[in-house]
């Protein structure tokens, strides 16, 4: 009897329990809660730290605005290479050379910014070339204008005051001219002492009857109307009309061509020497430029496709002319552009018996 009221006590107790654990749960939980608050409540206590003793407080980082930012932009430096220098020469004196020291050249069948040595003539001749974007520059010292131009096959070959320039294969070692003169086409680039005069264009009018040019051959007055032909000799030109601005005393002038002997390249000959001198009618002022070009017409049989047509400065020195020169049957046609430089025409000399382009085996 007794067995069986306590297992009838145990059920009620359970089921009591069952019924009040939502409760008892959510008062523990109301408890913590309470606790958790007294403790947040509390004053922290502080520490007392020796006077000695230093503290290092973070300063607060301010957050990120959305401003931009401005990045300074370097300007890139465009890429430069010097690509000629001076070298001295016992024979020729000073002369153009590449980075390396080899000898340059230029080739007489050339025109000004183009190259006719191609194919079989650019393996034996080199031409100077530079990276496609790269300026070339010219060591310091070099009078004249450096620059570029692509060639057929792509490559952008060195000019130097419009001529284009080559290394020659038979020059082994800096300071070899072995190609000078060869063919009569081929020349080292001299270049004038320093402090002298060249044979660049003048920078304004000279008068030529100063400067190896003595001779009046003949006078002319023309307008800037007149088309005129002048004959001298075994030569004549051609003005156009236009050629002037205003009436104008046209002089041609001579020079005896035994005179630049002594400065001819290669022992070419001089059968020519010219200049003129062109004054404005009104105000007796020398004229340097042209308004269109003249026309020179030269007939000689001792004229051939190796013949020289060659600026000449007021010292007398050579620089070969690449104004579009044209040779045939004897015959020579070239424009000119003005009077700030003579011009010399020569023969070339005979051709070399111990040394030709041909005896040197190309690389």
């Amino acid at each position: 009897m007794f067995l069986i009221a306590a297992q009838s006590f145990r059920k009620s107790e359970a089921k009591i329990f069952t019924a009040i654990k939502p409760f008892v749960f959510a008062s523990l939980l109301v408890v913590t809660l309470l606790a958790l608050s007294a403790c947040a409540g509390a004053p922290t206590p502080t520490v007392a730290l020796p006077a000695s003793t230093a503290v290092s407080i973070a300063t607060p980082v301010p957050a990120p605005t959305t401003a931009p930012i401005s990045v300074p932009v370097l300007a890139m430096t465009p890429a430069q290479e010097t690509v000629v220098r001076i070298s001295q020469n016992v024979k020729l004196g000073s002369i153009l050379t590449d980075a390396q020291n080899m000898t340059l050249y230029t080739y007489k069948k050339d025109t000004a910014d183009a190259s006719n040595c191609t194919g079989a003539c650019a393996k034996l001749w080199l031409p100077l070339t530079i990276p496609q974007g790269v300026t070339p520059i010219a060591a310091p010292g070099i009078a004249g204008n450096i620059g570029e131009f692509e060639r057929a096959d792509g490559a952008y070959q060195i000019l130097y005051n419009d001529a284009p320039l080559y290394r020659y294969a038979g020059d082994k070692t800096s300071g070899d001219t072995n190609g000078n003169g060869l063919d009569n086409l081929w020349s080292v680039v001299t270049l004038p002492p320093a402090g002298s005069a060249s044979a660049t264009p003048a920078a304004g009018a000279v008068d030529w009857t100063r400067h190896g040019f003595p001779t009046i051959r003949a006078t002319q007055d023309i307008t800037p109307t007149d088309a005129v032909t002048i004959t001298v000799g075994t030569y004549s030109i051609f003005v156009p009309p236009g050629a002037f601005s205003a009436p104008v005393k046209f002089v041609v002038l001579s020079g005896n061509p035994s005179t630049f002997q002594a400065k001819a390249p290669h022992g070419e000959t001089p059968i020519l020497a010219f200049a003129l001198n062109v004054r404005d009618a009104q105000t007796n002022e020398l004229i340097s430029q042209f308004n269109q070009p003249l026309q020179l017409i030269v007939t000689d049989n001792r004229i051939t496709e190796n013949s020289g047509y060659y600026n000449v400065g007021t010292n007398g020195d050579y620089r070969i002319n690449l104004a579009g020169m044209q040779v045939q049957n004897g015959e020579l046609a070239h424009p000119l552009a003005g009077t700030n430089v003579g011009w010399v025409i020569t023969a070339p000399a005979a051709p070399s018996t111990t040394l030709s382009t041909t005896s040197i085996p190309q690389p």
